[in-house]
């Protein structure tokens, strides 16, 4: 799947760095990246990494959850979505009963005729998770994730979203105490634009494809281990910053190890060390 984008040219795809640390910082807005119409906003699409169908029938409303029977469903980078861009749907299941078999299914158009389903397999004690793509809809602020049985809901989540269009900055912050940060770049303001969008997040929210970073133009991270991102998160990053998303390391206490997970492809250099500076000295 590919997306239609263009960015402008002052996004650069790379860190940029500050600070006497040594890590990658940017602070400020210098860019945003345009996105073109992806889609009719009537149609959600659905991206799976195992197969999918589509299904016309609507299950029994009646949910009947299995013994043993846990769900879990929410949109990753906290919710934060474009119209008619892709966003990432994490669902978790857990069965401590008999064994299931059906199928996680998703409301598709205006009218939830369309439902997309994605088979399902769980023994007893087992736990698996799920991720599913969807393109955001011009409208409304949730979505559903149903458990289906033999036509039937045993299960069904609710899950939030919040829609920013293409003319608003959004910024996610990845740091041990997010607070500071998100205060200082709330205070941020376009007088040609809306206020951006500061949002806090843990490694857990960033998603491991690249077409659900689109909601973001920069990515601040401080004090945070990188390697807590997986091998797709990764990748996902380094294909973000490729198509123009900006990353910032803001130098902290938690030293220079915090940085090794990061590959020399997303560092603009790699320290070695660290010194301590006087704050007078840099004002």
């Amino acid at each position: 799947m590919q997306q239609a984008r263009t960015s402008r040219a002052s996004r650069t795809g790379r860190a940029d760095r500050v600070g006497c640390t040594g890590r990658a910082v940017r602070v400020g807005r210098t860019g945003r990246a345009v996105r073109g119409a992806l889609a009719s906003a009537a149609v959600v699409t659905i991206l799976l990494a195992g197969p999918w169908v589509a299904r016309a029938a609507t299950p029994s409303p009646t949910p009947a959850t299995p013994a043993g029977m846990t769900m879990d469903a929410r949109a990753l980078v906290q919710g934060h979505a474009r119209t008619g861009s892709w966003m990432a749907i994490w669902v978790a299941l857990a069965n401590a009963g008999p064994p299931f078999t059906g199928e996680l299914r998703l409301v598709g158009g205006t009218e939830g005729r369309t439902r997309f389903a994605v088979p399902v397999d769980l023994p007893t004690t087992s736990r698996k998770a799920y991720v599913l793509h969807v393109q955001a809809p011009a409208f409304g602020s949730r979505l559903e994730v149903a458990l289906v049985a033999a036509e039937t809901v045993v299960a069904r989540r609710p899950v939030a979203f919040a829609l920013h269009d293409a003319g608003q900055l959004v910024v996610g912050v990845v740091a041990e105490r997010p607070g500071p940060l998100v205060a200082a770049l709330g205070r941020l303001r376009d007088p040609s634009g809306p206020q951006p969008a500061v949002v806090p997040l843990e490694p857990g929210d960033l998603p491991d494809r690249p077409e659900a970073w689109s909601v973001l133009d920069r990515l601040v991270w401080q004090d945070i281990d990188a390697g807590q991102l997986s091998p797709e998160q990764q990748a996902a990053l380094r294909t973000w910053l490729a198509g123009g998303g900006r990353l910032t390391i803001v130098g902290g206490s938690g030293g220079l190890g915090l940085l090794a997970g990061f590959s020399d492809e997303v560092l603009p250099f790699r320290p070695t060390s660290t010194i301590d500076v006087d704050p007078e000295a840099v004002r």
